[in-house]
């Protein structure tokens, strides 16, 4: 039974239905179930940018650190969108800044990479290093 609440969670996040996901959120104990990239709800909404459902997830208790099987964060997957709003609030719910994909790469050289500059200041701000550089390059 989990396995299919979890998997509505995950449904209902990239569909971005709000109120059902809401509704199934209180019934739901964990919101860090996967999916078959190992992305969990949180990942999704990170980067679809949905700042709502981010809110909501965290507030449900979802892991603002976990790694998909690419070793991709919520926090690399806003980074490299630009969702700074996003960012900014994964950032003040701990995620960390030093997590890397699996080329290597940081939040940071994804904003960097894709020209968010406001999401670069905002990582930077919050300790990002600059001076790290990726075990592959894009």
């Amino acid at each position: 039974m989990s396995v299919l609440i979890s998997q509505s969670v995950i449904n209902y996040v990239e569909e971005e239905n709000i109120p059902v996901l809401k509704a199934l959120l209180e019934k739901c104990k964990d919101v860090d179930e996967r999916n078959e990239c190992g992305q969990t709800p949180l990942m999704i909404a990170a980067e679809q940018g949905n700042l709502e459902i981010v809110k909501e997830l965290i507030k449900n208790g979802a892991n603002c650190n976990l790694e998909d099987l690419d070793n991709w964060t919520a926090l690399i997957s806003a980074s490299k969108e630009g969702h700074v709003h996003v960012v900014e609030e994964l950032l003040k719910y701990g995620a960390s800044v030093e997590y890397r994909d699996l080329g290597g790469w940081t939040a940071l050289m994804w904003a960097c990479y894709k020209g968010r500059t406001e999401v670069v200041e905002l990582l930077l701000s919050h300790g990002a290093n600059p001076s790290v550089t990726g075990l592959v390059s894009v």
